[in-house]
């Protein structure tokens, strides 16, 4: 079978407005670049990589697609800004190496319940607001629990080998 790029709500409203001549024309890249700016540009005095996976799996979720964090995500991402800190590669080789590692990692909801009531929470979103609806509230706070006790799950099990990092 094919492997077929995820597209995302905001990729079907921009297509047609000329967005795709965008550096980060598909889904996975847009999500490659949070991660990757979150990691590399290190805003917060800890939590950076925690906060780089959770930002990128809510990205992910408005569009529809479910990312996986693995139990090697501690791993990839630590290795990630490790590379960044000592500037072993330039950032858009990192991007297409973590668009490479999502590859397997994220998939569309379409056909679980969860993509089911994402469906009908699209059709019957407010326009210009898709997130908008007091139902999409209660849907995002369902999955913010589950995705917030994977980070702090995947976090913990991990905790003896964090390391602070510094920005690239």
């Amino acid at each position: 079978m094919d492997y077929k790029e995820p597209r995302g709500h905001w990729d079907r409203m921009g297509s047609d407005q000329g967005l795709q001549l965008f550096a980060f024309s598909t889904l996975l890249m847009r999500a490659a670049a949070i991660l990757y700016g979150y990691i590399s540009f290190h805003p917060f005095a800890d939590g950076n990589k925690r906060t780089a996976l959770l930002t990128t799996k809510l990205f992910l979720f408005a569009n529809g697609y479910d990312f996986q964090i693995t139990d090697d995500a501690p791993e990839f991402t630590r290795d990630l800004a490790a590379r960044c800190l000592d500037r072993q590669s330039d950032p858009m080789s990192e991007i297409q190496g973590i668009v490479e590692w999502f590859r397997p990692r994220v998939r569309l909801t379409q056909g679980t319940a969860s993509g089911i009531i994402y469906s009908l929470l699209t059709l019957r979103a407010i326009p210009g607001d898709p997130m908008g609806s007091p139902v999409w509230k209660v849907y995002f706070q369902t999955w913010l629990n589950e995705s917030t006790e994977r980070v702090k799950e995947v976090a913990e099990t991990n905790s003896s080998s964090s390391h602070k990092h510094r920005p690239c």
